[in-house]
């Protein structure tokens, strides 16, 4: 009952597709015509409730995400382009609702995490070296040692939230962690990469030795990770990119160099989703060699199934034959234990029945004795 009164996949895909065309609209930097503009996010706006209606009304009255679209026209008069406002920024604190709540009889959450939180922050108070009123009025605070222990534990620093900031470097990189019994790096010559096919090959030492990186760091001072997709500067033309990250190789503890697939905007819009798509150029696959410097920043790119005429790769159903694998060896397992306990049970009675025999044989033994005895 997990999915109970959801939607399916036929409506989920009449759905897409209109929220599709209002993403493509509120996905705008700038707005050169606004009358024009505002007359698309309408239309579009009024696309995506019809659809909904259609499907299921009642949403329209239990989810207030869907009366706040209605508000997208005003909202646009008043902050301009909605791309760069930050919306349900705090969302990401209801795990931390969630998890103060774990040990509660939920009967009164609020309560329940108003105190549990009031607790952590009173502990946070204590171990940072606060004061606070005695009981005599005068102000108190940890001891020295229970303010120590706060700075030679991260965990709890972690914790606690009192961490220093990662200073992020834009351009520069980290090299993958060493193998197991390995004390250095192995290079490798740039033509032994995916490098030899970048369109400004050319422009490089082919013996260029460089070492394979885990990530690099964008002008935004987004980790870049291999396979992110990223726009970057074309050191061709200099003009800006959307690609995807296929090698991170550094020269040396300076310089690093970017391996990147180029996509670009498609013309049209894609057939079924009515959203923009990216695709290489003139179908045909093209890279290039980029410095981490040039690495703007990253963006979200979702895999295209139906162009891709993607069928799905059977991971899901290894992992569940390796599930029913696991259970069954636990399974196993416990029956072997269960048998065990019972064995050693059962021979733990069977001690004590027989030490109760040879006393009942030694116990009648004596009475006949007593008995036989003259007197």
């Amino acid at each position: 009952m997990q999915y109970a009164n959801s939607l399916i996949g036929r409506q989920l895909k009449t759905l897409w597709k209109a929220v599709g065309q209002l993403t493509a609209l509120l996905w705008f930097p700038e707005i050169a015509d606004l009358q024009q503009y505002l007359a698309d996010i309408d239309v579009a706006v009024a696309n995506v409730l019809d659809t909904f209606a259609e499907i299921d009304p009642t949403k329209i009255i239990q989810k207030i995400k869907l009366h706040l679209l209605t508000h997208l026209h005003k909202d646009i008069l008043r902050f301009g382009p909605l791309v760069g406002m930050c919306t349900e920024g705090y969302e990401c604190y209801n795990a931390v609702f969630r998890m103060c709540s774990v040990l509660s009889n939920h009967l009164a959450p609020s309560r329940d995490i108003a105190l549990q939180l009031a607790d952590q922050e009173a502990l946070k108070h204590r171990l940072t070296g606060g004061w606070w009123p005695s009981a005599d009025h005068d102000w108190t605070r940890a001891g020295s040692r229970v303010r120590d222990f706060l700075y030679s534990h991260s965990v709890l620093q972690r914790i606690l939230g009192w961490t220093p900031e990662e200073q992020l470097i834009p351009g520069s990189f980290k090299l993958q962690p060493l193998k197991p019994g390995m004390h250095t790096h192995d290079p490798m010559r740039l033509d032994q990469t995916a490098a030899v096919h970048a369109l400004n090959y050319s422009s490089f030492d082919p013996a260029l030795p460089c070492i394979k990186c885990r990530y690099c760091i964008a002008a935004s001072e987004d980790k870049c990770l291999v396979g992110a997709w990223v726009f970057s500067k074309s050191p061709l033309d200099n003009a800006m990119v959307a690609s995807r990250i296929i090698n991170i190789l550094a020269h040396d503890s300076q310089v690093a160099y970017v391996v990147i697939d180029i996509f670009e905007v498609a013309s049209t819009r894609h057939a079924r989703y009515d959203m923009p798509y990216l695709v290489h150029h003139h179908d045909e696959a093209s890279s290039m060699i980029v410095c981490t410097k040039d690495i703007k920043f990253t963006f979200n790119v979702q895999h295209d199934c139906m162009f891709a005429q993607y069928m799905g790769s059977g991971r899901r159903a290894h992992r569940r034959t390796k599930h029913f694998e696991i259970a069954k060896m636990l399974r196993d397992s416990q029956e072997t234990k269960r048998a065990a306990r019972k064995a050693a049970n059962d021979a733990k009675k069977a001690t004590a029945v027989s030490i109760v025999e040879e006393g009942l044989d030694e116990f009648s033994s004596r009475k006949r004795r007593r008995e036989d005895a003259p007197e």
